[in-house]
């Protein structure tokens, strides 16, 4: 959408789930699809810039090459990658991507070859069955991938999704506990941290 001279701003999002994922990964066509797609629209001439989110990190890593390739045309400025949580088991259970060595060497590798690029994601805080350990390793996660900003939310059991079948539930007073925790150790790490309008909070780097 155009803001202000003098380019004009469009994001892209790929709001698809883990289900859908799987089965377009099986389908190469589908998913060379989204990187063709956006190799063409990196050619169309103006002064613009573009910001993806919600991008997969199985489709980050699958397509990297493809992906530091349009970087390179220097009209995306920011990435968006919903990574939830920084422990595989956690991740499985959210049947989600769950290699996150793999995730963490993708999005170093992205940030080494194009260190303005600006990296968001999302992580979720309180997942069924989440020790205090595995907390801390989504914490640990966030340092490492250098990440510019996000979002954390607390877990909030959704009626007829999986989660809600998973047992033990971690309760709301040790999620408000670990969303304390985040938030502290987030600002020792050098971020802003501030709460939205809806619920959970926002962290962006200091400049």
């Amino acid at each position: 959408y155009p803001v202000n001279p003098p380019y004009a701003f469009v994001t892209i999002k790929f709001d698809k789930c883990e289900e859908e994922l799987d089965y377009q990964i099986k389908e190469p066509k589908l998913r060379e699809g989204e990187a063709e797609l956006l190799k063409k629209i990196t050619k169309i001439p103006g002064d613009y810039k573009i910001s993806i989110s919600n991008l997969s990190p199985r489709w980050l890593i699958r397509y990297i090459d493809d992906l530091i390739d349009i970087i390179k045309t220097k009209k995306i400025i920011a990435l968006g990658i919903p990574i939830q949580s920084g422990n595989n088991r956690i991740l499985k259970l959210m049947k989600r991507y769950h290699d996150k060595e793999k995730i963490i060497e993708a999005l170093i590798k992205i940030k080494k070859a194009f260190p303005k690029l600006i990296l968001h994601t999302h992580i979720m805080i309180g997942f069924p069955t989440e020790t205090e350990e595995e907390f801390k390793q989504t914490m640990s996660f966030i340092e490492k991938c250098n990440f510019d900003g996000g979002k954390a939310f607390p877990y909030s059991c959704k009626s007829g999704s999986v989660a809600e079948r998973i047992e033990p539930k971690i309760s709301k007073n040790e999620i408000n506990n670990r969303i304390i925790q985040a938030k502290n150790y987030l600002k020792k790490e050098g971020y802003y941290v501030y709460k939205p309008k809806e619920y959970g909070f926002l962290f962006e780097k200091k400049k």
